[in-house]
């Protein structure tokens, strides 16, 4: 399970005994390239596609995390002029919407 808070993202590993949850540990995941750090830490939204393709919307823009290779991106989002993404999700064309502060709602077709 993956959470995001203003301190950054990070996976939650859960250890179970006899199907009850026993212990929650988070490990910090914190592999954001900018060249403002203080937006690196602020995670406001998370969405898995069905592609399985993993995006982390931060107050600095919007990023993809391949799991496989442990590499998280920056997503070019050309049309918005203030990065912060707010939310993120899934349209019934497969195509991605983000909700934005200073550009409202808007389509993306990664």
């Amino acid at each position: 399970m993956w959470v995001g808070t203003s301190d950054g993202l990070f996976r939650a590993e859960i250890e179970e005994k006899d199907g009850e949850i026993v212990k929650v540990t988070f490990k910090e995941y914190n592999h954001f390239s900018t060249s403002r750090p203080y937006e690196r830490f602020w995670v406001r939204s998370l969405f898995q596609d069905e592609r399985q393709v993993f995006y982390v919307g931060t107050i600095g823009g919007l990023y993809q995390l391949d799991l496989s290779r442990n590499l998280l991106t920056p997503v070019n989002i050309p049309i918005v002029s203030y990065k912060m993404v707010t939310t993120i999700c899934m349209g019934k064309k497969n195509d991605i919407w983000l909700g934005t502060i200073e550009d409202g709602v808007i389509s993306c077709d990664f």
